[in-house]
Formats: structure tokens, sequence, C-alpha cells
């Protein structure tokens, strides 16, 4: 489907695979053709297709790509996988911004965004939550975070101007996220 809305376009080239962790092929799971919650897990529907996998390190490594302004991810759940699967280009801050949805299914792969702060911890990026029209940054994970809520999140460079869109939030002893 992504292939035909973009015949022609010399901006957009759609890439054959599935981004992950690691290299190498899955079971693809859909309930219809086009559905929004197509994933790597069979709670997403009964069709079954066998796709390759690839990582982000991986592809900007064969591709060239010495930059990367923003990568959007939107996995149902295999968010951090991806994630994982940009270690190297995190570690030497090649993205400027990683968008990514968090909501229950993140639940299925037994990961939460105590891990997302774990895998950032020695790497040049801060987690922000998009609400409205700025980001509430976290330094540090607190408990409140995780309550799967349907919500988009970033890591943005610690270099980047986007960092000025936001103001940093903590937790206060009522576990009421207040502006620092």
């Amino acid at each position: 489907m992504l292939t035909d809305r973009f015949v022609g376009s010399d901006a957009v080239t759609v890439q054959p695979y599935a981004l992950s962790a690691s290299v190498g092929e899955a079971a693809f799971y859909s309930e219809e053709e086009g559905c929004g919650t197509n994933s790597l897990s069979s709670i997403s529907g009964s069709n079954v297709e066998h796709v390759k996998m690839n990582t982000i390190d991986c592809f900007l490594q064969h591709s060239g790509i010495m930059a990367v302004t923003m990568v959007k991810i939107d996995t149902e759940g295999f968010d951090l996988l991806v994630m994982h699967g940009a270690e190297k280009a995190l570690r030497e801050g090649v993205i400027e911004i990683v968008q990514f949805e968090y909501n229950w299914r993140w639940l299925l792969n037994h990961v939460c965004l105590r891990d997302v702060f774990d895998l950032i911890s020695d790497k040049p990026y801060r987690l922000g939550k998009l609400v409205g029209n700025s980001i509430e940054f976290y330094d540090q994970w607190h408990l409140e975070l995780d309550r799967f809520f349907e919500t988009n999140y970033v890591l943005i460079r610690i270099d980047s101007k986007v960092c000025s869109l936001g103001s940093t939030f903590q937790f206060d002893g009522a576990n009421v996220g207040v502006r620092v």
C-alpha cells in the first residue's frame, strides 16, 4: 500500500522490512489490510505474513546516512525494540529527535518507560512527553510516568534547539508533575 501511495515520489523510498532490535525474519500479524494496529504480536490479528527485519543502525550504515533529523516510531508496543536497534546511532547522537508512541501494548513486551530511561542513561538525549504545543521533559524516571495511556514521547538530543520548546518537570511528594 505504501509503495503504491508513493509511486513517482522522489522524496520517499519505501523499505521492505520491519524495524526491530535485530536483523532477521519475524511473523507480522494483522486483522485486515491497512489496519493501523498491525504488529509483531498475534494480538494484532489472525492474518500472518513473514517479514524481513532490520535495525536502524544497519540501515544507516548500509545507506551511508550520517545524520537524521527525526525518526517516528509507531510499532504497536515494539517501539523500545526499534530504539535498541538504534543503539549506536543514539550513542553517537546521529539522530536529533526520536518520537515514539507509548501505550498498553508495551506490556506485551514486558517493558515500560523506565526501560527507555535506562537505554538513554549514557546517551546525549532527554526524554520528553508531548503535551499540546510543548514538551514536558523528565530527567529521571518516576512511577507516575508508567500509566500506559496512549501518549507520544520524544527523545531529543541535548544540543538540539528543539529542547527550548519544553520545560523540565519532576514529581513532588504528592506524585504530581510540576514545572521546575
